[in-house]
């Protein structure tokens, strides 16, 4: 089993600490389940950090960017846990400020800086 086919499982038995059918003898249970998952960012992409482990929040160990057609992505594993995965970057327009030249190739007045 895998985790998230382990996430399923649990989900599927433990109910939200507000859910009406958790009873006090069960409502430890159901604050510890959200617990571990608000910690482990399971399931909310909203949450994930840049070179940081979505599974167990340690640090990853990148490989070559693969560019695509509006970004990129930069395969990943993590050394702590042994996952794997891919984190995304977009690719946003920001100006025509790289190495700017007129049709005799010379700079055009005020291009001239590269980023």
């Amino acid at each position: 089993m895998d985790l998230n086919e382990a996430v399923k499982v649990l989900d599927s038995v433990i109910p939200e600490p507000s859910n009406k059918m958790v009873d006090r003898a069960h409502l430890d249970i159901a604050v510890a389940w959200k617990t571990v998952k608000e910690h482990l960012n399971l399931g909310k992409a909203e949450g994930d950090q840049e070179g940081i482990c979505p599974v167990c929040g340690g640090e990853l160990e990148l490989e070559d960017n693969v560019q695509m057609d509006d970004g990129g992505v930069y395969p990943w594993k993590c050394p702590s846990c042994g996952a794997t995965g891919k984190q995304g970057y977009d690719e946003v327009f920001d100006g025509h400020h790289y190495d700017v030249r007129d049709a005799g190739g010379k700079p055009v007045p005020g291009r001239e800086e590269e980023k």
